[in-house]
């Protein structure tokens, strides 16, 4: 007969639908040497995802570190200066917990794209 066409053929790896290129249909069927090693390269593929992720968390936290500390600065410079310090302080607290919203949000999106 014909040959199938090859967007029909379950034993094309679609890198789309199937991690590694594999179906849960095709990985049934392999020798189990075979799909041992397949699954030992997912879980190194998940391992190093995981590093990654990390090393952005704590880029992430030393980001802030920073931030917050550069506020500190300011705001003992200004407290040298200044008649009114509670009204700078307010400010600077009002800051404070917009930096820490967007990073904690972006934080959040981080998490919702990261596919185990």
């Amino acid at each position: 007969g014909k040959l199938p066409k090859l967007h029909n053929d379950p034993f094309t790896p679609n890198k789309a639908k199937y991690k590694n290129g594999y179906s849960n249909y095709r990985l049934k069927r392999l020798n189990p040497e075979e799909r041992a090693k397949i699954e030992e390269g997912k879980s190194e593929q998940a391992l190093r995802r995981f590093e990654e992720y990390e090393k952005r968390g704590l880029r992430l936290k030393n980001k802030i570190q920073k931030k917050v500390e550069t506020i500190k600065k300011k705001q003992d410079e200004a407290f040298e200066g200044e008649n009114n310090p509670e009204r700078f302080n307010q400010a600077s607290n009002e800051k404070l917990k917009d930096i820490f919203r967007v990073t904690h949000y972006k934080q959040r999106k981080q998490q919702r794209l990261s596919h185990w």
